[in-house]
């Protein structure tokens, strides 16, 4: 006697005999009472393609419990949990993505790990030093190579007579010449002044020291309230 082999048909196959059985049968459907309902071929078109689709997504869920329990077509474009992810539409938790429209929980963000992205530190004082020397210190340590983003200001006042200073930020010892200001104060029309300044400056890894500073500071120039902020960003100046 022969051996009956069974073969598991493929979504395909099962798709074309489906329409096959249409087409052979015509578009009329016999009703309870005997009645004949006629279909159109939109109709018949729509029914086909309802049938088949559920036919393909049902092979492919046992297709996939094979391979690996719990997971479903129906859930294929949402990941609650994923180790990697290149893309993904929603992750509520990602050890790594490379690129996500949203994560709840990432560790990394472009290969950087969460506490190496961004440090603050600042400083202030509302009686600064007068004369020349530093007007407010700060530190901060990069935990990479990257960007140090420096704002400080300055209160003056001269009620004297007409005179002025310069003001810098020096990291780590070294002025920056781009944030150099000078200032001048005169007691008639606006005896008050304030001297603002910013840089970005590129640091290496490892702790930094930041002076905001005064110079060539006039006799009679007084100084009140002074701010000095540092952010370091792993990311260049333009944000690259």
């Amino acid at each position: 006697m022969d051996r009956i082999t069974r073969e598991t048909r493929s979504p395909g196959i099962l798709v074309a005999t489906l329409a096959l059985i249409v087409a052979l049968t015509g578009t009329a459907i016999a009703g309870d009472q005997g009645a004949s309902i006629s279909l159109s071929k939109k109709q018949v078109r729509k029914i086909t393609q309802r049938v088949a689709a559920r036919v393909a997504s049902r092979v492919a869920n046992r297709q996939i419990d094979r391979r690996e329990g719990g997971l479903s077509v129906a859930h294929a474009d949402r990941a609650n949990t994923a180790t990697s992810s290149t893309t993904a539409q929603s992750a509520t938790i990602a050890a790594s993505a490379a690129n996500a429209l949203n994560a709840g929980n990432a560790d990394q963000l472009d290969g950087l790990d969460a506490d190496s992205l961004v440090r603050a530190a600042g400083a202030s004082t509302t009686n600064a030093a007068e004369g020349d020397g530093d007007i407010v210190s700060t530190s901060i340590t990069a935990p990479g190579d990257g960007y140090l983003l420096i704002v400080a200001s300055v209160d003056s006042r001269n009620d004297v007579d007409t005179d002025g200073f310069d003001c810098d930020i020096e990291v780590d010892g070294v002025p920056i010449a781009s944030a150099h200001r000078s200032i001048r104060v005169t007691k008639e029309g606006n005896n008050e002044e304030d001297c603002g300044t910013n840089t970005v400056a590129q640091v290496d890894a490892g702790p930094h020291v930041i002076d905001f500073s005064a110079g060539s500071v006039g006799t009679n120039v007084k100084f009140e309230g002074a701010d000095l902020n540092v952010l370091f960003v792993p990311f260049g100046p333009t944000g690259g």
